[in-house]
């Protein structure tokens, strides 16, 4: 059999296995579904800034799967305080305020290595803006970079009375300012849905329900580049984007920021089932010459 043809039936086994895939359902098991989606969405051309090589490594065993990480770091409970920010934990980064669920996230620090890589990285001076800032892991990271000056943006007020005991010298410093809004297309107020776990509230709209709602309130949004106007911001350098739902209004919202500064910046792009395919072309909307890059179809990565 001639080689053309062995690659010939080659392609149409792998196409067969995709469409076979695709249409048994429901999509119950991550550890087969999302593998299958990537290689559905490769093939079809929906996510052509992928590269083959990391489209294969989001398919590798392990990748996709619900609970808990593995603990990577040791983590400590050093003190008690008043609610909603009980325990103060001990890191490997240094002390957070937080609650009792937070440390599965605190264990798990080493997935914040993933916020830069190559030439998408903080250097010394820069001006970082932290969206879906939670309790504070990234800023603390941008601090010790070297970032001159943290903006952060978070919705959950629970995470924000954490945030600002964790920060009260470099908040009082200027260093860091703590923007208690969520970025939305534009500016206003949106109902949002408090998460049984303290890193997975969102606007009601978008909130994903496996995370169950403890209850709901409301917050006040404002668009990125809104914001970037009212604080007089002459520089973006680094840009953070981890939203649980409502990542695409929000980017909507960011497109004079990103023209204007063009800021190194990550995206996750694994928290709502089609952030690979949506999220990146928003950017690319607003920059088109952004060099774009991934890793495992879960951080995209621009500048």
């Amino acid at each position: 059999m001639s080689r053309a043809r062995w690659k010939f039936m080659a392609a149409a086994l792998l196409l067969l296995l995709v469409i076979l895939t695709v249409l048994k359902k429901p999509y119950s098991d991550p550890r087969v579904a999302r593998p299958a989606k990537i290689l559905a969405w490769k093939l079809s051309g929906k996510i052509p800034y992928v590269s083959w090589f990391e489209t294969c490594r989001a398919m590798l065993p392990g990748k996709w799967r619900f609970g808990s990480p593995a603990g990577e770091y040791f983590v400590t409970e050093k003190g008690r305080g008043e609610e909603p920010c009980p325990i103060l934990w001990n890191t490997h980064l240094g002390d957070f305020w937080g609650q009792k669920e937070d440390e599965v996230i605190l264990s798990d620090l080493g997935y914040l290595e993933r916020y830069q890589a190559g030439p998408v990285a903080i250097h010394d001076g820069d001006v970082v803006v932290d969206v879906g800032s939670h309790i504070g892991t990234f800023t603390r990271i941008a601090l010790q970079k070297g970032a001159q000056r943290v903006v952060a943006f978070e919705p959950d007020p629970g995470s924000n009375a954490c945030f600002k005991r964790t920060f009260e010298k470099e908040i009082a410093e200027g260093r860091v300012l703590l923007m208690e809004a969520g970025l939305w297309e534009t500016s206003g107020s949106l109902k949002f849905s408090v998460a049984s776990r303290s890193d997975a509230g969102a606007v009601t709209s978008e909130f994903d329900p496996r995370w169950g709602a403890t209850r709901i309130v409301d917050v006040p949004v404002t668009s990125l580049d809104d914001a970037v106007t009212r604080l007089s911001l002459t520089r973006v350098d680094f840009l953070k984007w981890a939203i649980p739902g409502g990542a695409a209004h929000a980017l909507r919202g960011a497109r004079q920021t990103l023209s204007r500064f063009r800021p190194r910046m990550v995206v996750i792009t694994s928290i709502s089932p089609d952030d690979p395919v949506v999220l990146p072309p928003l950017v690319l909307q607003a920059v088109p010459d952004y060099r774009v890059f991934t890793r495992e179809v879960e951080m995209a990565y621009f500048y």
